[in-house]
């Protein structure tokens, strides 16, 4: 379904043709197409213009994540699958303007998840169990950037600022300053949320984070002080930011 930003009015209905959708995105070459990613393998590009399939990938194994920046020219796809009863998670990169499949960039055996991309596109974050990992798009290199005391459920990227915003399954929120810049990480730690956090996101051109959960509140986080937008309806799962809107 497509929504107004403006007034909310629904645009348009669109059956995808596809399992449970995973990915969303205008394409990084073309403002008018849409990227689809779906659990049942596949890549979709759709022409937002009169909503014609115009491509359909399949990329293998169950698609997760679709991780996206527009500061460079690939895209880059997490798949997961399954070797002798164990996970196992792919990273593929492939060609922004054609999509083609270029190189696999990690393979993971351990569980791993919330997967996000640099705004400058050169490094991916994701987290397994109490540890955040960095892996390095152009070289594959992967380093462990943070470990923390707890399991870790939510991360968040600043849209132009080395900050990245981690939570754990008890409400904590850990800020890790220069997260991309080697050697020890300075860690800010923001705790209101009783229950494990759903969903983080910046707010674009600012240091406002907000955030929520099991508690049906939407937290805005300002030099560490919570701001609250209560009774949302529900619990929360996902926060995005864009310029003039929150989702």
């Amino acid at each position: 379904m497509v929504y107004s930003t403006r007034n909310a009015a629904l645009l348009h209905v669109q059956k995808l043709g596809c399992s449970e959708v995973t990915g969303l995105s205008p394409s990084p070459t073309n403002s008018q197409q849409l990227l689809v990613t779906s659990r049942d393998g596949t890549l979709s590009v759709w022409d937002m213009t009169d909503w014609t399939l115009m491509k359909r990938l399949t990329v293998g194994s169950s698609v997760s994540h679709l991780l996206i920046s527009r500061s460079t020219e690939h895209i880059f796809l997490v798949t997961r699958g399954t070797e002798s009863g164990n996970t196992i998670t792919t990273i593929q990169k492939h060609c922004a303007a054609t999509l083609s499949h270029i190189s696999n960039s990690l393979t993971i055996k351990k569980p791993c998840d919330n997967f996000r991309i640099s705004s400058c596109g050169n490094f991916i974050m994701f987290t397994r169990d109490t540890r955040v990992r960095v892996i390095n798009t152009s070289t594959c290199a992967t380093f462990t950037r943070f470990t923390h005391d707890m399991d870790l459920c939510a991360v968040a990227l600043h849209p132009t600022r080395n900050l990245a915003a981690v939570a754990d399954v008890n409400g904590r929120i850990c800020l890790l300053n220069d997260w991309i810049v080697k050697g020890c990480v300075e860690v800010e730690v923001q705790h209101w949320h009783a229950n494990q956090v759903g969903g983080m996101g910046f707010a674009p051109r600012s240091d406002v984070l907000f955030s929520g959960g099991a508690e049906s509140v939407l937290v805005k986080w300002l030099d560490g002080q919570p701001q609250f937008l209560p009774r949302i309806g529900g619990g929360i799962q996902h926060v995005l930011c864009r310029s003039l809107e929150i989702l």
